[in-house]
This record gives structure tokens, C-alpha cells and sequence, in this order.
């Protein structure tokens, strides 16, 4: 994604991905999120957001970029929970989210975890730091910057589902890895950092 050079980056707002228009409201479909520009008309999953409050930056070949910090919370049953995402991507996803400016990677995973699905102080270890092209989100962003953690939990600890999903599910990889609906991070992660002959991510 390439910010038109119309577009200020300096000033927190949202815009359509036709038009670049900055009218766009969100509205609920079937209890999915859509944002519909009043100027051309267009309805979509996502928009392009400027919010000075996350951390972002355009590089040497002008490409949008976010820095993200996301979550693998396994239990007893060596299961992942994922969120059901009611907003785009619309598939199961890590408990993930956008780093804040001048937040560390550790507490910015934390605060996801709190905030998507309840567990608070859950303990964390970072797993990987990466970049992933074509990871889109509903802000606009194809590319970002992973911090990547780990953490377990009981086999049944209490879960809390936030605004930006139907539902969370524990699922194993062997059945992540079956399904169709499985958001492109979360299958980039399983992709490249679950080892197979020992059953554990690396």
C-alpha cells in the first residue's frame, strides 16, 4: 500500500480506499464491520487509517507499514486460542493488534491479550521478530512488522470475547492447518514457525 501524496499524514483520520475521500462511517452488516464512503459510494471491509497514536512508517519505496505485536496462547491440550474476527481480516486470527507509539513490544502483546480475550498477566516469551508482506488489515496496511510471543495457559481459563470478534475457539494445528478460514498471519506463522516433528513452535 502506497499513501497518496492527497492524503496528510499528520492529521489522524480515515479514508476511502477508491476515492481517498475522508467520508467514510462504519457500519454493522450481519454483525460484521463495512465502511461506506458517502462520495463514491463504495462499501468495503476496510479503509485507510492515519493514526499518529500506533506505531507506522512509509519506507525507501513509499509502502505503508504498521508495527504489529501478536500472541500464540497455547493450554494443556497444546491447542491455540483464536479469535473468530467480525472485523476484517473476517477469519480466525491470533489475539494480535497494533503496536502504540513508543510502547514496548512486550506490554503492547499484553494489552492485547487483555483486551481481546480477557486473561490478564498471562506470562510471555518472545517467540520471533519479522516482517510480513501481504498482511492486510482493516486500516489499509498490506505489511507489517511482527513481534511475535508465546504464552500458556490452564486447559479452561476464563475467556472474555471482545468487539472485534463472534467468538473465541481453542483449535490444534493439525485442525488449523485443515481448515479454509484461517486469516493469512495466522497461516504464515503456522507455515513458518511450527515444527512438525517436534510439535512446538521455533
Amino acid at each position: 500500500m502506497k499513501i497518496p501524496l492527497s492524503i496528510s499524514t499528520t492529521e489522524n483520520c480515515s479514508y476511502c480506499l477508491n476515492c481517498y475521500n475522508d467520508q467514510v462511517v462504519r457500519k454493522i452488516e450481519d454483525g460484521f464491520s463495512f465502511y461506506s464512503c458517502s462520495n463514491c459510494g463504495l462499501k468495503n471491509s476496510r479503509r485507510l487509517v492515519i493514526d499518529n497514536k500506533i506505531t507506522w512508517w512509509i519506507d525507501t519505496n513509499g509502502t505503508y507499514w504498521h508495527e504489529s505485536i501478536g500472541v500464540l496462547i497455547q493450554n494443556d491440550l497444546n491447542q491455540i486460542l483464536c479469535l473468530n474476527r467480525c472485523i476484517y481480516p473476517f477469519a480466525l486470527a491470533l489475539p494480535a493488534g497494533h503496536l502504540d507509539r513508543n510502547e514496548e513490544p512486550l506490554l503492547g502483546a499484553q494489552r492485547e491479550v487483555r483486551e481481546e480475550t480477557g486473561i490478564i498477566d498471562l506470562e510471555l516469551q518472545l517467540l520471533k521478530k519479522f516482517s510480513m508482506e501481504g498482511d492486510s488489515c482493516a486500516r489499509g496496511c498490506d505489511d507489517h512488522q511482527w513481534s511475535l510471543f508465546i504464552g500458556r495457559v490452564g486447559e479452561n481459563p476464563t475467556l472474555e470475547v471482545c468487539d472485534e470478534a463472534k467468538s473465541l475457539v481453542w483449535l490444534s494445528v493439525p485442525e488449523l492447518l485443515a481448515r479454509n478460514d484461517v486469516s493469512y498471519a495466522l497461516s504464515y506463522i503456522l507455515k513458518h514457525f511450527y515444527k512438525e516433528s517436534s510439535g512446538q513452535f521455533a
